[in-house]
C-alpha cells in the first residue's frame, strides 16, 4: 500500500521512520547512539532484516565494543552488529582534545557517505 505524500506526515514518526528505512533505494541510514532515544532505534532497528545492514553505527569511544570501557548490554549489541555487519564507528568525545585523530560523528558521516557514493557509482 503506497501512501499520498501528505497522508505520510500524518504518521507517527516510529511508523514513518521504519517505512523510510526499510524502502529498497535506502542504500544507508546514520543511527548517532547518543541518546536514549537513539539507542532505542537502534535497538528496534537492528533486528530487521531489511533495515539492519544499512544502518552505520556512530558511538562515542567509551561504548564502542572495541575501544571503549563499558560492558553494558547497549555495547554487547554493537559488538555483534559490528560482528554481523561491520559498520559501528567510534567518535571521539567533546572533551577530546582538537589533537585527537578519532573523527567527529559529522566528519564520519560526511566521510563515509561520500566514500559510498564514489563506490556506488564506480565499483
Amino acid at each position: 500500500m503506497v501512501l499520498p505524500a501528505h497522508d505520510l506526515y500524518d504518521l507517527a514518526p516510529s511508523i514513518l521512520e521504519r517505512k523510510i528505512l526499510s524502502e529498497e533505494d535506502l542504500d544507508i541510514a546514520f543511527v548517532n547512539v547518543e541518546s536514549w532515544g537513539s539507542a532505542a532505534e537502534f535497538s528496534e532497528f537492528r533486528n530487521d532484516k531489511q533495515i539492519a545492514p544499512k544502518l552505520r553505527v556512530l558511538v562515542e569511544r567509551d561504548h564502542h565494543p572495541l575501544y571503549g570501557s563499558s560492558k553494558g548490554y547497549l555495547t554487547d549489541a554493537y559488538l555483534t552488529h559490528d560482528a554481523v555487519f561491520g559498520h559501528v564507528y567510534m567518535y571521539k568525545n567533546t572533551e577530546a582534545g582538537q589533537d585527537d585523530p578519532i573523527p567527529t560523528p559529522r566528519e564520519l558521516v560526511v566521510m563515509l557517505a561520500e566514500r559510498y557514493r564514489r563506490w556506488k557509482a564506480f565499483g
